[in-house]
């Protein structure tokens, strides 16, 4: 079993290649001041991620009818960072759109999700 020490360097060495500022968005839903709702996005948190192309597999979308390639990343994130599939994260001026958490094995050295590039 690895100490509090341990795990704490195993996550202070993965955080040095956590060097990407980054915002975490979370979709709220606000009073459009007729009735209805407008979604908004608001900045959660800011933090350090680590962004790379995924490769684990290429998806295509229907997209208006036609198939397109959708450009899927993971990002890694401090363990223990509240981040969720419902979350988009913008980093270097793009925006990201989680589609999953990826689970820690036996202990959380960081936290990865999946993403989808959307703008």
């Amino acid at each position: 079993m690895l100490s509090a020490a341990d795990l704490s360097f195993m996550q202070g060495v993965l955080g040095q290649t956590q060097t990407t500022a980054c915002s975490i968005l979370r979709k709220s839903s606000v009073s459009d001041g007729m009735g209805g709702q407008t979604d908004t996005w608001t900045t959660l948190a800011s933090t350090t991620c680590r962004v790379a192309p995924d490769k684990s597999l290429d998806l295509e979308a229907a997209v208006q009818g036609r198939l397109q390639a959708e450009s899927r990343w993971i990002i890694a994130f401090p363990a223990g960072t509240d981040v969720t599939a419902a979350d988009r994260v913008t980093t270097l001026g793009s925006t990201y759109e989680v589609t999953g958490l990826l689970a820690p094995r036996t202990v959380e050295l960081e936290r990865k999700v999946q993403a989808v590039l959307v703008a």
